[in-house]
């Protein structure tokens, strides 16, 4: 199965960061199809497009690449309010966010090769990886 995102507009540039992405409600809706997802073995497809229609999943872009520009202890602290709901929803969003962030620590010092994550990311695309096997984790050592 696969599940495709229907394009969501970018944010509005804006000169502040959001304090909070996650709302309750997003997060109670979340939590309720937690259990549901884990008994059944189920994708967690409405959980992705909920929160892809919140723009999580741009939180830690950069605002001039359409993202929300969330510094890292604010993006762990919505990440962290995930976890909470729905702890395979969060663990799997990882996989995203730990790309935009490689890309990011890279773009932050001056270091362009992997801005591309960055822009697709802002434009909605979502990234994935697994790390089953010994050496899948060199793509993180650049």
């Amino acid at each position: 199965m696969s599940t495709v995102l229907e394009p969501v507009t970018a944010p509005a540039p804006a000169t502040r960061r959001p304090v909070g992405v996650l709302s309750d409600a997003l997060l109670d809706a979340i939590g309720a199809r937690a259990a549901g997802y884990d008994r059944e073995n189920h994708f967690f497809s409405e959980d992705l497009s909920d929160l892809h229609h919140a723009n999580f999943l741009r939180a830690s872009v950069p605002l001039e690449f359409g993202g929300l520009g969330l510094t890292l202890p604010q993006l762990v602290r919505e990440q962290a309010r995930l976890a909470a709901r729905a702890p395979a929803t969060a663990l799997a969003l990882n996989m995203h966010l730990y790309w935009v962030g490689a890309a990011l620590h890279l773009y932050r010092r001056g270091d362009t090769s992997a801005q591309w994550i960055l822009e697709e990311a802002g434009a909605g695309k979502v990234f994935a990886a697994g790390h089953g096997e010994p050496g899948n984790d060199l793509g993180l050592a650049w």
